[in-house]
């Protein structure tokens, strides 16, 4: 179990991307939200959305969305195939034929 917040888990990357997944995630908590699953997911929580990370190609040209975001995942790959590096290591692929993922999204009052 940990604490951090949306502003702690950003990586000021040059060339911005996603940041600060955290694998095997079985419950987090966002406020009045709560994120659970007994097979584990991946979490993000950023202060940018995907496609703001996508379409700016430096760091320092990032706007902050007025909301937190956050992304469920069934999983998520490893970087590599050789686009910035060697190819990504077999044990880090994501192979999977067929993807499964429940979770419960829970609304305290």
């Amino acid at each position: 179990m940990f604490e951090s917040s949306a502003e702690k888990e950003y990586v000021p990357y040059i060339k911005p991307q996603e940041h600060g997944s955290h694998y095997n995630t079985r419950y987090a908590k966002l406020g009045k939200y709560a994120f659970a699953s007994g097979q584990g997911f991946s979490l993000n929580v950023s202060e940018y959305t995907a496609e703001e990370l996508t379409k700016k190609a430096h760091n320092f040209e990032l706007v902050k969305d007025e909301y937190t975001n956050v992304r469920i995942d069934y999983k998520v790959s490893g970087i590599g195939s050789a686009s910035c590096g060697p190819e990504i290591y077999e044990r880090y692929r994501m192979n999977d034929e067929k993807v499964h993922l429940e979770f419960s999204v829970f609304h305290e009052k």
